[in-house]
């Protein structure tokens, strides 16, 4: 790791000033650059000029933020399954329409990381299963946090309601309230597989509990569904059709990339 040095280097003395605290010199930094220092408890501070000093702090300032950029990473939790993918490693598959519409879902998805964080505040991702929604999800979310300082979590839906019943369940552990706010806190949530399966009792309350909220407090939200628009509608039910009616839907199509490439999507 890069330490940082305190590099002192040869200063001419301009002007003499008595050795007081807080008084102040003009002195000359060994690149010729004038700049003023300051008499401190033992010394005349700073030893550099500012551009001097900003260059020797560089390497430093490099590491952590790339030590800030791996702890992001780490917080998402990538998946063995999508730890090396990204917009660049997704492949076209189908016939020619399909692969049409899945160049404009990658246009879509790079636009969004170059608009961030002026983004749509709820988008769809619609398609069957295997049609690369998966992907291109946990590749926006690996990217928005190597290029910017945000928090994103991913979910599955089932995953989220199983958290938040648990405070049903038992009184130790967090309350309900809590473990909302781990889902309503992050810059960029993902929940993943809005379907049927993850809907016993009435979920959609979950659901709207945390949608609902980030609508409010302009944080985006992104859901992956295989359902078709209708099937989406019965289940997000009146209340949360209408918070996110007239939103973006992006259509995936239905061609399933592990049977036309073998690989999944």
């Amino acid at each position: 790791m890069t330490t940082r040095s305190s590099g002192f280097k040869h200063i001419s003395e301009v002007a003499n000033v008595p050795d007081e605290l807080g008084a102040e010199r003009q002195a000359t930094c060994a690149c010729g650059a004038s700049f003023t220092q300051t008499h401190g408890m033992t010394q005349w501070v700073p030893p550099r000029c500012e551009a001097c000093r900003n260059a020797a702090d560089e390497p430093w300032r490099a590491e952590q933020i790339e030590s800030k950029r791996r702890q992001r990473l780490s917080a998402l939790g990538v998946p063995p399954k999508y730890s090396g993918v990204s917009l660049e490693t997704f492949t076209l598959h189908g016939d020619e329409e399909n692969r049409k519409l899945q160049s404009r879902r990658l246009i879509a998805a790079r636009r969004y990381l170059a608009d961030w964080p002026a983004v749509p505040e709820v988008i769809v991702f619609r398609g069957g299963p295997g049609t690369g929604k998966g992907h291109i999800a946990w590749s926006m979310a690996q990217e928005l946090c190597r290029l910017h300082d945000v928090q994103v979590r991913v979910v599955k839906l089932a995953d989220a309601v199983r958290d938040l019943r648990e405070a049903w369940r038992s009184s130790e552990g967090l309350s309900e309230a809590q473990r909302l706010e781990r889902y309503r806190q992050p810059d960029l949530l993902v929940i993943d597989e809005v379907s049927r399966h993850a809907f016993y009792g009435e979920p959609h309350r979950h659901l709207y509990d945390l949608v609902d909220h980030r609508i409010e407090q302009c944080r985006p939200t992104l859901l992956t569904t295989n359902e078709t628009v209708s099937g989406l509608e019965d289940l997000l039910q009146p209340a949360l059709t209408s918070r996110v009616a007239g939103v973006n839907m992006w259509d995936f199509g239905d061609v399933d990339y592990r049977l036309t490439k073998g690989r999944a999507a």
